[in-house]
């Protein structure tokens, strides 16, 4: 019954994320084609940018231990420094214009939420479920997702890394048979650990956002001189104080549990990266 209730939850969960995108992204596509653009060459690059060690350093130690012949030896050790730069540069000029998209993202998603919001039925202007619905939209795109950018990038990611171990795979087989059986294993057993990590991650966020939602009223409303004289008019600064300081200790204490509960996964994580 368990199995079959976690395996409704993971098939939900990715309901959800496939949901999300197929939602934003048309949207995204329509405001700023350019974002899409540039993502798309900074993950070419971010593609290529292992394989210029892989290929260029055989060459070197090859060349080192054969023939020396010192014109190709400078040759390679010049491709390896001029490219791994050149990428590195072309990758922080991208990740910099991507980053100004995010700001161009959330303005724009603020302002049409904002009109969503002013057309409302004047009877859910105090409806507790639209209010909710409203607040986790607010707090969903802007804390926790990062927006348009904070959604691409495990995506955009998770498409690198695909590319990235098929053409470690490829060049393996070619050039390392022996060696691909055994890092295959190493990534299966990594494959493992990541994911017993990263569930355990995922149910400390779960768990944080209820926390911070009531964390961040009493934080901000304390922070807004707006709600000072009120606070000092009704005598609620050490209740404010006190609230606040009671999510902080549970925040702290979800994330202490977080980090106990992850705490094997990485050690073990660590000596198969090590591997």
């Amino acid at each position: 019954m368990s199995k079959k209730s976690n395996k409704n939850k993971s098939e939900s969960s990715l309901k959800v994320v496939k949901k999300t995108l197929k939602y934003f992204y048309p949207i995204a596509w329509r405001y700023n084609k350019s974002y899409f653009i540039i993502y798309s060459i900074k993950l070419l690059i971010e593609i290529i940018r292992p394989f210029i060690n892989i290929i260029f350093m055989p060459l070197i130690i090859d060349e080192l231990l054969g023939s020396r012949n010192t014109t190709r030896i400078i040759i390679y050790a010049a491709l390896l420094v001029i490219g791994g730069a050149v990428i590195s540069l072309t990758s922080t000029i991208l990740a910099i214009q991507l980053d100004k998209h995010y700001n161009l993202f959330g303005n724009y998603f603020e302002e049409e939420m904002s009109m969503r919001v002013m057309e409302l039925d004047f009877q859910h202007t105090e409806d507790k479920k639209a209010l909710d619905q409203i607040a986790k939209a607010k707090e969903g795109f802007s804390w926790y997702s990062g927006g348009i950018h904070g959604l691409s990038r495990p995506f955009f990611e998770i498409i690198s890394s695909v590319f990235k171990i098929l053409g470690v795979i490829v060049l393996m087989i070619i050039n390392a048979p022996l060696l691909f059986i055994i890092t295959g294993v190493l990534l299966v057993f990594s494959m493992i650990i990541r994911s017993k990590s990263n569930k355990i991650e995922i149910e400390a966020y779960k768990n944080a956002s209820k926390i911070n939602r009531v964390f961040a009223y009493f934080l901000y409303e304390i922070a807004n001189f707006q709600y000072g004289k009120d606070i000092r008019l009704y005598g609620a600064k050490d209740m404010m104080l006190e609230k606040c300081n009671i999510q902080s200790e549970l925040l702290v204490d979800e994330f202490r549990k977080e980090a106990s509960q992850r705490l094997p996964f990485t050690l073990k994580g660590l000596l198969t990266d090590v591997a």
